[in-house]
C-alpha cells in the first residue's frame, strides 16, 4: 500500500492543520522509515508532498535518515500548487525534527528574496529559520526583506511579518531594530502585530535602547496593549526591573500569554514604573546619539 493511500483513509495535505489522524496509533504505525522513503521516491506529487509532511512527525533515532530526502523534497521542480505543497511541507518538517543541516538553511534562506515562493512555503522556511536561528545569523537582511516587502494582498502577510521579527529577534542582530521599530509605532498596522513585534523588540534588550525615546509617547495610549508593550520593550532596553517584567510574564517563548498586574487605579503596574522611570531618570538622560536609525 502507498503511503497516499494509507493517508486518504484520514486526511490529506490540504486539511493537515485540523487533521485528528495524527494522534491515531494505526496510521502512525504504518509511518515506517521505509514507507516515507518511499513516499519520496513516488512519481505522484501527492504522495511526495504526504512523505514530506508526515516525515516531521517520524520521531524514533534514526529520524536524520530522513533529512537528504526532506532537502531533495526543498528542491522539487515547479509543477504549480502540488509541487510548492512538497516544499512547504518539506521545510517545515525539517523544523519540527530539530536537525540542523546547513544545506537546507541555505535553501530556505534564498526563499525569502527569491521570487515564485508561495505564502506557506514563505512562512514554513522562516518559521524553521526560527528553530535553528544561532546558525542562521547570515539569514538577518533576508529577514528584514521579507518583513516588509511581503505583499500586503497575501492573506498570509501578517503571520509572515510576524514570524519573520520573531526569527530576528532569536539572531539579535541590530540591523533589524528600526524596522521593528517603525511597524510598532505604525497606527496602520493591527493591534496584535504591534503587540507581537514589541516582544520581538524586547527580546534585543539593551540594544533596543534607541527605540526608547520614540515608546515613551506609546505609554499615555489609549490602547492597553500598546501602553504595556511599549512598557515591557523600555524595561527590558535599560534593565530596570519593572514590576512583572520577568520574560515569563511577556515572552511566549517562556509562557503563552501576557501576566501583569493592575493597580488600583486601574493601570498596569509595569506602565505606571516605566512612566514614574521616565519623569524621574529617563528624560534627564542624553538620547541624542541613542537612535534607530536605518541603514544607509
Amino acid at each position: 500500500m502507498t503511503l497516499l493511500a494509507i493517508l486518504l483513509t484520514g486526511c490529506t495535505l490540504l486539511v493537515l492543520v485540523s487533521c485528528t489522524t495524527i494522534n491515531n496509533p494505526e496510521l502512525q504505525s504504518k509511518l515506517t522509515l521505509n514507507n516515507l522513503i518511499d513516499g519520496f521516491s513516488s512519481p505522484d506529487v501527492n504522495d511526495r508532498a504526504n512523505a514530506a509532511y508526515w516525515a516531521g512527525f517520524y520521531d524514533l533515532p534514526d529520524k536524520a535518515t530522513l533529512l537528504p530526502y526532506l532537502i531533495q523534497s526543498l528542491q522539487e521542480p515547479d509543477c504549480g500548487w502540488d509541487c510548492s505543497s512538497v516544499r512547504s511541507a518539506a521545510a517545515q518538517s525539517i523544523g519540527q525534527l530539530g536537525i540542523y543541516d546547513e544545506q537546507a538553511i541555505e535553501i530556505l534562506i534564498s526563499w525569502l528574496t527569491e521570487s515564485g515562493h508561495s505564502e506557506d512555503e514563505l512562512l514554513q522556511s522562516i518559521q524553521t529559520i526560527d528553530v535553528f536561528a544561532r546558525y542562521a545569523p547570515d539569514s538577518s537582511s533576508s529577514l528584514v526583506y521579507i518583513m516588509i516587502s511581503v505583499p500586503t494582498s497575501y492573506p498570509l502577510h501578517y503571520q509572515i511579518q510576524v514570524a519573520a521579527a520573531n526569527a530576528l529577534s532569536k539572531i539579535g542582530n541590530p540591523i533589524a531594530l528600526p524596522y521593528l521599530l517603525e511597524i510598532f509605532l505604525s497606527s496602520d498596522e493591527p493591534i496584535w502585530v504591534r503587540k507581537s513585534i514589541a516582544i520581538s523588540l524586547a527580546r534585543y534588550g539593551l540594544d533596543a535602547s534607541c527605540a526608547i525615546p520614540s515608546l515613551v509617547p506609546i505609554l499615555d495610549s489609549s490602547v492597553t496593549d500598546l501602553r504595556v508593550s511599549a512598557a515591557v520593550i523600555i524595561s527590558q532596553a535599560t534593565e530596570n526591573k519593572f514590576s512583572n517584567s520577568e520574560a515569563e510574564n511577556w515572552d511566549p517563548d517562556f509562557l503563552g500569554s501576557w501576566k501583569f498586574d493592575i493597580q488600583a487605579t486601574g493601570e498596569y503596574s509595569i506602565v505606571a514604573d516605566a512612566k514614574n522611570w521616565w519623569l524621574e531618570t529617563g528624560q534627564y538622560m542624553d538620547w541624542s546619539e541613542k537612535n534607530c536609525v536605518f541603514p544607509k
